[in-house]
This record gives structure tokens, sequence and C-alpha cells, in this order.
């Protein structure tokens, strides 16, 4: 499953990124074997007071699954701040669930 979002350009990968909300701006990194989706029940709170932003990290959801991306905290975490790069947010909140934590 999917909620509305758009791609963005990070470094050549296409990012999927869910998108609500008002507010300061506040990154949700999904945990390992899943995706944007798995906070669909939290978003709707959280997004009352921050802009909530879901991106899927790649390899997941709907972003790109290149095979000769390394899928580790470092690479992740590289594309997270090459995603907040492309986004123009100077300042990020993160939450990070699972392996979500490890990245954030």
């Amino acid at each position: 499953m999917s909620l509305p979002g758009d791609f963005v350009d990070v470094g050549g990968l296409r990012v999927f990124v869910h998108r609500e909300g008002s507010g300061p701006p506040l990154l949700l990194i999904h945990g390992f074997l899943l995706d944007h989706w798995g906070w669909r029940g939290v978003m709707p709170a959280i997004a009352e007071r921050f802009t909530v932003l879901a991106p899927d990290l790649p390899g997941f959801g709907e972003s790109d699954r290149p095979r000769d991306f390394p899928y580790d905290f470092r690479a992740y975490a590289d594309v997270v701040d090459g995603l907040c790069e492309a986004l123009a947010l100077k300042r990020v909140a993160l939450v990070g669930h699972s392996m979500g934590g490890g990245v954030a």
C-alpha cells in the first residue's frame, strides 16, 4: 500500500516521500522490511503540529532498488542527508523506528 507522495531525486536515486501537515519538519524513518505505510496510524496526529515527511529508503516501498547500492546505515544516512538537502530543510527532527533509529 502507498499513501500519496512525490519522488525526490537524491544523488540519482528516486526516493518516494509522503508529506502531510504543517509546522516544523519531522522526518519519519521506517524500519527494516517496512516503508512509509508503517507510519500511517500515527501520522495524522503528528501532522497536527508538524510537517511530516515519511520517505521510503532505497530498496523499500516506492523508492528505487539499485543493485549497486550498499544498503547499510551509512548509505541510508547519506540518502536522508541528501533528501534534506534536496527539500531545502535547514533543520529537521528525526524519528526512527528499528533500523530507522540507527539511520537517524
